[in-house]
């Protein structure tokens, strides 16, 4: 979850701060992303993705998320209205 993903950054921030001697720790996050473009696509608002960039070396990084007041409707209808479908996917890349 990004939740857990930006507890394990901040973790590893933590420890480089306080063990600078020591072997750099590398979040998670950056291990299986690397330096790729990214897009994170969630049904949330977008703080909720936005929380991870800190810890994402890629220089594109882009978030899609579903910030506005509620909203009642099928969740297609919903996906396309918030710009968070695959369409918006594609166009983000």
């Amino acid at each position: 979850s990004f939740n857990e993903l930006t507890r394990d950054g901040q973790d590893a921030e933590r420890f480089n701060m306080l063990h600078p001697e020591a072997e750099a720790k590398v979040p998670y996050i950056q291990t299986v992303m690397g330096t790729e473009p990214a897009i994170a696509a969630t049904d949330y608002m977008k703080n909720y993705a936005e929380q991870v960039r800190a810890f994402i070396p890629a220089e594109s990084f882009k978030v899609l998320g579903t910030d506005g007041f509620g909203r009642s409707d099928s969740r297609e209808n919903l996906r396309r209205h918030f710009e968070v479908n695959a369409g918006y996917v594609v166009v983000a890349a």
